[in-house]
């Protein structure tokens, strides 16, 4: 197996990292996930009233006091609101079970030779992933081969989702960058992307919200080498960290004009992205979420080649 980004994936993200989770009572009118969590848990509360607690306590914009995916979101959401449920991710889902694919771009001939091709093996086969916050995940490749498992998970840079191969793995499952912008000083700051509008609608028979988002100078990533939204923003903060920028090392190399972007609106987890324009049209991921909440025992992340039963 092999760990790959854009350029050289190093072991850790870079100098800056994005605001997350813990910021959303500040921003969003959230009370922060550890915060939630710990008071339930210290209780000896259920988990099911622990989840139905933190989707109850989520004020988003509109001052709604809970989404999901059947009527209580808006079917007409601002760019505000969009920013707002990737911000929210981290507190609306306990477990999830899905399916990840990564897409290779197709580039025009004249772009061949300027796109970097740094997928993993898995990607066009996709892999199945069982996520249980804070601290396992176990993911299978299409054959049932086990490709990693963690159990014991320490938060990394504040993010209580298990990293699998790389951070846009943690980016995708929650998506924080896209609502949250950082300025020079590494201090919240303005809107990290625009769009002209947000449209509701179906991916893998879920709601979801998509925008076409273009990164503003705001955009901080989880990490720069493997963004969710890749672009001159993302290649500026790799730059500033002293990495050498992709564009230096493919002169043609055109950026997206756009991000086409989904969110699922009862998880707010990031099921897809496609670059539009550039040098790598139709770059992206693919999420397909199969359960949300569903109880994972202790054995399900075991040391073991396959799954049993």
């Amino acid at each position: 197996m092999v760990v790959l980004h854009a350029g050289e994936v190093p072991q850790q993200p870079r100098d800056r990292i994005g605001v997350v989770a813990d910021t959303m009572g500040e921003r969003g009118g959230v009370e922060p996930v550890r915060r939630v969590r710990d008071r339930f848990l210290d209780a000896a509360e259920s988990v099911d009233e622990y989840v139905d607690a933190v989707h109850t306590g989520i004020l988003f914009a509109r001052g709604r006091s809970r989404w999901d995916d059947q009527d209580m979101s808006p079917e007409h959401p601002t760019v505000e609101e969009f920013m707002a449920l990737a911000r929210s991710s981290p507190t609306l889902w306990l477990t999830l079970r899905c399916t990840v694919t990564r897409r290779r771009p197709h580039p025009s001939p004249e772009d061949g030779g300027t796109v970097p091709d740094w997928l993993p093996d898995w990607a066009s086969a996709g892999v199945r992933a069982w996520v249980r916050r804070p601290d396992a995940q176990r993911v299978e490749a299409a054959d049932g081969t086990v490709l990693d498992i963690t159990s014991g998970h320490q938060p990394i840079h504040g993010h209580d989702t298990p990293l699998f191969q790389d951070y846009h793995w943690v980016a995708m499952l929650a998506p924080g960058e896209l609502g949250e912008g950082t300025d020079d000083l590494g201090e919240p700051g303005p809107a990290p992307v625009t769009a002209d509008t947000v449209v509701d609608v179906t991916h893998g028979g879920r709601r979801a919200w998509q925008a076409d988002l273009r990164p503003t100078e705001y955009y901080d990533p989880l990490c720069g080498c493997c963004p969710l939204l890749f672009s001159a923003e993302s290649e500026d903060i790799e730059a500033g960290a002293g990495a050498t920028p992709l564009r230096e090392r493919y002169p043609g190399l055109r950026y997206a004009d756009a991000h086409r972007v989904r969110l699922d609106v009862a998880t707010g987890v990031c099921v897809y992205t496609e670059e539009l324009g550039g040098s790598r049209p139709g770059a992206g991921h693919d999420v397909r979420i199969e359960a949300v909440d569903e109880p994972m025992p202790d054995s399900l992340f075991a040391r073991a080649t396959r799954r049993r039963g």
